[in-house]
């Protein structure tokens, strides 16, 4: 039985050895390496600017024969019309905006939108050269904007040509003078969204 004991001491005191060598062991690490590439675009703003306003000219209107709303239209073409018998339109001119910057496919469409539907016109002596600010101020609203030119050109370039309408409501003498407002116009050419 002794003999027994001793041999299971060596198969255990073997095993225990044959362990403690493989654990002991690690197997080698390997490395391997590439390059990483890097990028970062770096590209003009998209810029817009709105040099020429938007013009409804000087309208005469026949205070007598005024008694509702009237309208002068002014078309992204520059074309003036007007609605009402009590006017008589002068030299309106369309708004011209110019983005340029962009990084759009040559012909592709952009977005304009103006900051709300509608903007009210306040009287101020600067609008017009030779007319005073109105004794009383009254709404002039200006909506239904137009435009036209919503394309990108090959030099990533845009003119935008904006019209509007013009509603004059029933006024007095006290009204008349000049008015002048604005409105925010945003481009979105859809390039990298």
């Amino acid at each position: 039985m002794l003999r027994s004991i001793c041999r299971m001491q060596r198969i255990v005191l073997g095993s225990s050895f044959a362990l403690a060598i493989g654990v002991a062991s690690t197997a080698n690490a390997e490395e391997a390496s590439s390059d990483l590439e890097i990028r970062a675009g770096i590209t003009e703003a998209l810029v817009l600017r709105c040099e020429t306003s938007l013009s409804f000219g000087i309208t005469r209107v026949d205070l007598e024969n005024h008694d509702a709303n009237a309208f002068v239209q002014v078309d992204p073409d520059g074309s003036v019309t007007s609605q009402g018998s009590s006017l008589s339109t002068g030299n309106g001119t369309n708004g011209v905006c110019t983005m340029s910057g962009s990084q759009a496919a040559n012909e592709d469409s952009i977005t304009v939108e103006f900051e709300g539907p509608s903007t009210q016109l306040e009287g101020k002596s600067n609008a017009f050269n030779g007319l005073d600010e109105p004794e009383k101020d009254i709404d002039l609203l200006v909506d239904e904007f137009s435009v036209k030119g919503k394309t990108v050109d090959e030099n990533g370039s845009a003119t935008i040509n904006i019209g509007a309408l013009l509603t004059i409501p029933k006024l007095d003498a006290n009204a008349m003078g000049g008015y002048s407002g604005t409105i925010e116009v945003t481009v979105d050419d859809g390039f990298g969204g």
